[in-house]
């Protein structure tokens, strides 16, 4: 039968009592007591408690036993149910942010081309958001916990917090998809953070250097004798990316037919790229003394290649009032190559290493370019290196 409230309080102690589709209660003499359930499981008859009365009220005893029938009739045990889900919440408790950013690194690592990104996600992490938000299970981890961790960045390095952002986002966003965080991403920009946080300006990424200056500041470089500044001229000359000139080996370079083939490992597109290298590339890597070396321009420790920062520094120290980076020379290049000649679209994108087209038309390409942009290299850098007399 079914009882009301008011009949629950009423009924006699030590006895179980049934209030329909397997729900029962039993109570004691101070009219307190606790609530389970009873079905049938493979042949036997199993019993799992619901918890205390009157804490679980008649209603939501109900609501408990009706969800445990409904597990049921799907084909499950509410008790096995259960402990897998009590194991599961004891493992969720001891999983931690970072433990989420090891995972997430693991799955871009086969995407990246640089050792430097895993790097800098590590260490950029470990610096600004693990402070804040491993220091409780990731399962806890709030809106609030986000913005503590980005409110001592926001305003001195807003640049450093919006990539935070990201990685955060994508970290949560794994974590969703594993069934290891519940509720909204916390760290989602649009309808969430950016009601706490204000941009004042678009940071400018990879600022370039106007082309039309570009022949004054080379012939400066040229002054300058370091392996830092000849990298530099290199990436100049061929339009090259940081992590494919830092890591490039005398086994690339063609000497015949003066190409630099940068290896699909170490290329954005995953594909190898043919670079045709101008007189004046071939003729810098010809005056670098570092013939017997691992690589074409090493670092501190000739076993290993120049670090990140030995570019970047080089132009912090000498030009210390320019604003323009390394990367934004690609970006001089392009401007130079659509103003000054008919080179066409496909020459340019593909100097570039820019994916076009389709796979196919892409395999043609490269190979039916390689004349033309031969002709665009040797252009650019003779219009780069025109001051030099």
């Amino acid at each position: 039968m079914k009882y009301t409230a008011q009949e629950i309080k009423s009924l006699k102690p030590e006895k179980l009592h049934c209030d329909g589709n397997g729900l029962y209660i039993r109570l004691n003499n101070q009219k307190m007591g606790n609530w389970c359930i009873r079905y049938r499981w493979q042949g036997r008859t199993r019993e799992m408690g619901l918890g205390p009365y009157p804490q679980i009220t008649l209603k939501q005893a109900r609501m408990l036993r009706d969800e445990a029938m409904i597990m049921l009739s799907k084909g499950n045990d509410p008790i096995d149910a259960r402990r897998k889900k009590i194991y599961e919440d004891k493992n969720k408790a001891s999983i931690r942010f970072s433990h989420v950013v090891e995972k997430v690194i693991a799955n871009k690592r086969i995407k990246w081309t640089c050792p430097k990104n895993e790097k800098q996600w590590r260490s950029s992490l470990t610096r600004h958001i693990y402070p804040y938000l491993d220091q409780k299970p990731l399962g806890l981890i709030t809106r609030k916990d986000v913005i503590d961790a980005l409110d001592p960045i926001w305003n001195d390095k807003t640049d450093t917090a919006r990539k935070m952002i990201g990685r955060m986002a994508r970290v949560f966003g794994y974590a969703k998809a594993r069934g290891l965080y519940q509720g909204e991403n916390p760290a989602l920009w649009k309808h969430n953070l950016d009601e706490v946080f204000s941009i004042k300006a678009e940071v400018k990424h990879h600022e370039a250097l106007d082309y039309k200056l570009i022949p004054d500041f080379y012939l400066k470089l040229h002054n300058i004798d370091t392996i830092g500044s000849f990298a530099l001229r290199f990436i100049i000359l061929t339009a090259g990316r940081t992590c494919e000139v830092r890591f490039a080996t005398r086994h690339e370079i063609n000497q015949k037919k003066s190409i630099w083939t940068v290896p699909e490992a170490r290329m954005k597109a995953r594909r190898k790229h043919n670079v045709p290298l101008s007189r004046q590339a071939f003729t810098l890597l010809s005056t670098l003394s570092t013939h017997n070396m691992p690589f074409i321009f090493p670092g501190r420790n000739p076993e290993r290649p120049m670090s990140n920062g030995t570019m970047y520094r080089l132009i912090r120290k000498r030009f210390p009032h320019e604003t323009f980076t390394v990367h934004g020379f690609r970006s001089s290049f392009r401007d130079w190559a659509e103003e000054n000649g008919d080179y066409g679209h496909n020459v340019i994108e593909f100097s570039l290493a820019h994916k076009t087209g389709t796979k196919a038309e892409a395999a043609y390409l490269r190979t039916e370019l390689i004349d033309k942009r031969r002709v665009l290299m040797q252009d650019w850098a003779d219009f780069v290196t025109s001051k030099i007399h």
